[in-house]
């Protein structure tokens, strides 16, 4: 199929797509005229490209997974893997901590504006200069 199909089925403009493969993500067969041939197993690879960027995962580490991806099954792919796993699994719980003390410290700052007492503004500095410090 050519990119203005792909580009249908996946929903994703044709610029993203040339992008996409001109950083390696995508490795779409060239046609004896030179046009890009793409198959069901882009689609697929596109799907999973999607799936990881909704886990906020940047596209050059993508790039590694597909590198991973298609690579035959081994041990020593199998142990990168699972490293590079454990990496983000790391970097989201990292991530979950911050967000839930961020949300700590916003609705004590929300009840201190609910109060609405004088010294409001030197007790929010107060939550935000504890938030800092643990950050």
């Amino acid at each position: 199929m050519k990119i203005n199909e792909l580009s249908k089925l996946t929903g994703l403009k044709k610029e993203t797509i040339r992008y996409y493969e001109s950083i390696g993500l995508l490795t779409p067969v060239r046609s004896m005229n030179g046009y890009r041939c793409y198959t069901d197993q882009d689609i697929k690879d596109i799907r999973f490209i999607l799936k990881l960027k909704l886990l906020s995962m940047p596209l050059n580490d993508i790039k590694i997974m597909m590198d991973i991806k298609r690579q035959e099954t081994s041990l020593a792919c199998k142990e990168e893997t699972l490293r590079f796993l454990d990496h983000y699994i790391d970097a989201s719980k990292d991530q979950l901590a911050f967000l839930t003390k961020s949300l700590h410290i916003l609705a004590a700052i929300k009840d201190i504006v609910i109060r609405n007492e004088p010294n409001e503004e030197e007790e929010i500095m107060t939550h935000l200069a504890l938030f800092e410090e643990e950050f």
